[in-house]
């Protein structure tokens, strides 16, 4: 069951088309390297089983699993619980710094309140 051949140049063109339009985005600074690089590295295995179908298959048959999809679908899965764990751990790394700045902010306003206010005593005096 081989892919037919204009469906494997569509498929073909989408990937080079998404992986030119994430190398865009990162030399305009929209997204970190380390994140552009896991999709990239997911746009090129997705290139790689597109040009090499039958790659799948013997991935399959390697691994023990009889429907090539399932190895595709588990792949997929893993990738998403993989992402969904990177993007929880910089939540939580932002959450933190937001949290810090915050009570800076409020230090300094205190500490100008507390200035401004010596400031006033001193020269009603």
């Amino acid at each position: 069951m081989l892919m037919q051949i204009y469906t494997r140049i569509l498929v073909s063109s989408l990937i080079l088309f998404f992986l030119f339009f994430i190398i865009t985005r990162i030399k305009k600074g929209s997204i970190d390297f380390k994140y552009a690089l896991i999709w990239i590295s997911i746009n090129l295995s997705l290139l790689i089983f597109t040009l090499f179908p039958s790659l799948i298959s013997s991935l399959a048959e390697l691994f023990g699993i009889g429907v090539p999809l399932n190895l595709l679908l588990f792949i997929g899965i893993m990738i998403c619980l993989f992402m969904t764990f990177c993007l929880a751990m910089s939540f939580s790394k932002l959450k933190k710094m937001s949290y810090l700045l915050t009570q800076q902010i409020a230090l300094l306003d205190k500490a100008i309140i507390d200035c401004d206010s010596k400031k006033i005593f001193s020269e009603g005096s």
